[in-house]
């Protein structure tokens, strides 16, 4: 072994010659002993040897492709360190794999890592470290290409109809293998076994092994190269020239050199060391000769279903023939085609090829689902519908279609696995449990919270019963309800669970734990919904100083903290430490996740929005519009993101007086969020509210009010009746009110908004004075009217609510329309809806 590498365990004791190769940039080597211990450690049950480059020497670049030649597979460790380099240039580790159509897949040490690898490099479910399951998966994974004994036992008795044996140089490995792929594109030769030594088998002795599947193979092939001849460092003949060749002399063995082309080879010279060698044969001739040793082949399409995915697994994993994945592949759809355990075996392995992005172009939802449902109706085949091993295939197929966004098919089958699940399992077992939280996320991602906490609620009372409240599961359970009762408007609610997640994970974990800061972080934004600034400050706070301390400089969970920061703080008309916290924020998702992600793009929506705040308007469009040419291009032009987008566009334009357009845009958003989280959601509360304040401005009171009031019913629905932006509303309306001279309707309005304004900003706040005077003004108006005669009444009544309120009782109707866009207010709701993120 080359001393550019690390060996896990030491090369004397391997358990066998299966090879795990590990890449890391220079920088992470020092980490790869960790996992190189979990992959060849007995419970992996992968039995294989794990290499890896050493950063102090200089690497040859032969050596390493014969090196990666000879690994099942390649696993590329994923840190921000790698992520440097590649975005240079592709590593030739991993640009080699791809070449060669080798299997290779990311194991990252954060999920924005993971994320950004796949950018550069292809779509391919990876792995992370912090994975609550990483030993399983990364053992699920493996075993795709590290095959166990018992599978390669079953390839060797009933998937090879024959064998040849290969002859070859080290240095010539990679010639080798093509080779073996150009004799297997024959006609009738996928069967035949290619045997070379990289498939020694664990614990045998190394010289008899070779010389019996030498004695087995019906034809004994050489490549020929210069290197063919070459003694050994001590002046000895090497190994083909002493043993192999020999041995199939004696035996009588068909004889095949094939010489690699480019090279010259005089068959005088090689007569001299290898006795009665036959005539060398370039590739293109080797086809018919064969054909003489191996008559009357059988013809793939009469393979049985059994055959097909053994060798299927062969050729994908590389043993007994090359690493193939067009050809494993190939033979894998042709297994699925048979209605039987080996056609269902089939459509699942090809269900997870894609569904992994394991194969040459990465993820493909589209054909995973194709033979997920392809696995299900083989499996309703054998078992039948109601059965345990049925079930597993809905669960599958619902997960694939959360992928595509296809949620109410998603429904469907995680419907129908959860039927088979409560009936063979039970209702109070841990996989029922997670069936319905995990039908609780669909209806989550369709809007309807109702039923996700029903579902939610249902998955807690299993895991309390199960595994008790003090356990990470049940933690995730309570901050799955805290998100879901923040987005209902329950902030009473969303506390009580994020306050007891927070407790166990504090518990589980220690109070310096990530999960702890997700709490944190959590508690933070439901304060703010509810107007408590400095109390979500607090939270915001501690959130930050743990994921500072324990996570590296540049970790999203930092930006987010960063993001929640500044927008608490330009609810608290402080504008410049808003821009400083958000521009924190920018600066690390412009790095980790690059200028065109819907994160970044949120990045650019925040810093609009307090720019605009601040009163700088061109600045404001500025980074508006980069945030909505990131969404319609990467989300597309009906998502609710997208729809925020509109929103916060409108806004610009209403500010700089040209209505029409603010209104454009304002219509474009409702729709959008009327079509995607129905009639009744939060956030087409405020713009009910903006689209309310134009008409408003128009002088259209009427259409004014109709949308004040949509505007109303949905916050205090959400939000509560005794909620700041509650009180906005009652403003608002009582403004109308107000300019249509109806002061007995706009003193009502005004009266309820009062009282909510002093118990959230206190008796000094620019709003609760406002009100105070229109209220008072009103008043005055009022009792300074003429007493009403019988005989006047009607008409004075229609004249007044017509006429201009008399200018000593003047109401300032500007001010009462725009309290909430006064500096010390906070930001309207949707604002804060796109900055959350809770985890």
């Amino acid at each position: 072994m080359s001393k550019n590498y690390l060996s896990y365990p030491a090369e004397e004791t391997s358990s066998g010659l299966r090879t795990v190769f590990l890449y890391a940039a220079a920088e992470d080597v020092s980490k790869l002993q960790a996992l190189a211990e979990k992959i060849a450690h007995p419970k992996s049950g992968t039995k294989c040897r794990v290499k890896w480059l050493t950063p102090d020497t200089p690497v040859d670049e032969t050596d390493l492709k014969n090196e990666l030649t000879l690994s099942q597979v390649l696993i590329v460790y994923v840190t921000k360190s790698l992520l440097a380099h590649m975005r240079e240039q592709l590593p030739l580790p991993i640009q080699f794999m791809r070449d060669n159509h080798k299997p290779y897949f990311p194991i990252a040490d954060v999920a924005e890592n993971l994320e950004i690898y796949c950018k550069l490099d292809r779509p391919i479910h990876g792995l992370m470290e912090s994975d609550e399951d990483f030993d399983n998966k990364l053992k699920e994974q493996l075993s795709k290409y590290v095959l166990d004994e018992e599978t390669l036992a079953e390839i060797r008795e009933k998937g090879i109809i024959n064998q040849i044996f290969l002859s070859y140089r080290k240095d010539d490995v990679i010639a080798a293998q093509n080779l073996m792929r150009e004799i297997h594109n024959f006609k009738g030769f996928d069967a035949i076994s290619i045997w070379y030594d990289r498939f020694l088998a664990a614990g045998n002795l190394f010289d008899k092994e070779i010389l019996d599947a030498l004695d087995q193979s019906s034809a004994f092939t050489m490549v020929i190269s210069p290197k063919i001849t070459a003694k050994r460092e001590d002046g000895s003949n090497n190994y083909v020239v002493e043993h192999e060749y020999p041995r199939a002399h004696e035996k009588n063995k068909p004889i095949v050199p094939i010489h690699l082309p480019n090279y010259t080879c005089k068959h005088d010279d090689l007569k001299s060391v290898f006795k009665d060698i036959p005539e060398l044969l370039a590739i293109e001739q080797t086809e018919p000769y064969l054909r003489s040793i191996f008559p009357d082949l059988p013809s793939v399409d009469t393979y049985s279903s059994e055959r097909l995915y053994l060798l299927g697994r062969a050729y994908l994993s590389g043993f007994y023939f090359e690493q193939d994945s067009k050809k494993a592949v190939s033979l894998l759809k042709k297994a699925a085609g048979y209605d039987d355990e080996y056609g269902l075996k089939s459509a699942r392995m090809l269900a997870e090829l894609y569904n992994s992005g394991d194969l040459e172009d990465g993820i493909n939802y589209n054909e995973a689902l194709k033979w997920y449902l392809r696995a299900a109706d083989v499996a309703e085949k054998i078992y039948g519908e109601e059965h345990h091993d049925t079930a597993k295939y809905y669960s599958n197929i619902a997960k694939v279609y959360v992928d595509l966004g296809n949620y109410d098919k998603a429904m469907e089958y995680y419907i129908k696995y959860l039927e088979l699940c409560e009936r063979f399992l039970g209702k109070e077992h841990s996989e029922t449990a997670t069936c319905y939280n995990n039908i609780g996320e669909v209806y989550k991602y369709k809007g309807n919270y109702k039923q996700a906490l029903e579902y939610h609620i249902k998955a807690l009372e299993i895991h309390e019963k199960t595994i008790g409240m003090w356990h990470q599961d049940t933690a995730a359970n309570y901050n799955n309800l805290g998100v879901l009762y923040d987005k209902k408007g329950d902030f009473d609610k969303a506390l009580e669970y994020h306050f007891k997640a927070l407790e166990v994970y504090k518990k589980v974990f220690g109070k310096d734990d990530p999960n702890a800061a997700r709490s944190y972080n959590n508690i933070g934004i439901v304060y703010g919904e509810k107007g408590d600034s400095e109390k979500a400050l607090e939270y915001q706070f501690m959130a930050l100083e743990i994921r500072e301390n324990v996570l590296s400089k540049d970790h999203m969970d930092i930006a987010n903290s960063n993001h929640n920061i500044g927008m608490i703080y330009c609810n608290k008309g402080c504008y410049d430490k808003a821009l400083e916290y958000g521009f924190k924020g920018l600066v690390i998702c412009e790095k980790v996740l690059g200028k065109e992600h819907p994160l970044t793009a949120t990045c650019y929506h925040n810093i609009g929005g307090y720019y605009r705040f601040k009163g700088d308007t061109d600045k404001s469009l500025e980074y508006n519009i980069k945030a909505l040419e990131i969404f319609e291009k990467v989300l597309g032009k009906g998502h609710p993101d997208t729809a925020t987008s509109y929103v916060q566009i409108g806004i610009h334009y209403d500010a700089k007086g040209d209505r029409d357009k603010a209104l454009e845009y304002y219509l474009k958003s409702v729709e959008i969020f009327e079509k995607v989280l129905g009639k009744e959601n939060p956030n087409a509360a405020t713009i009910f509210n903006q689209i309310g304040k134009i008409y408003y401005h128009k002088g259209e009171y009427e259409t004014s009010l109709a949308y004040f009031f949509k505007n109303l019913k949905l916050k205090e629905k959400f939000l509560g009746k005794m909620h700041p932006d509650t009180a906005t509303s009652y403003n608002d309306i009582g403004a109308v009110y107000y300019k249509q001279g109806d002061n007995v309707k706009a003193l009502e309005y005004f009266k309820q908004a009062l009282p909510i304004f002093i118990g959230v900003f206190g008796e000094q706040h620019p709003a609760v004075q406002t009100v105070k005077i229109n209220i008072n003004n009103i008043n005055k108006t009022i009792s300074s009217q003429p007493p009403k005669t019988n005989e006047t009444t009607s008409t004075h009544s229609s004249e007044r609510v017509n006429k201009p309120v008399a200018e000593r009782a003047t109401v300032n109707t500007k001010q009462l329309s725009e309290v909430d866009s006064n500096k010390q207010k906070k930001p309207e709701s949707w604002l804060k809806r796109l900055f959350k993120k809770s985890d």
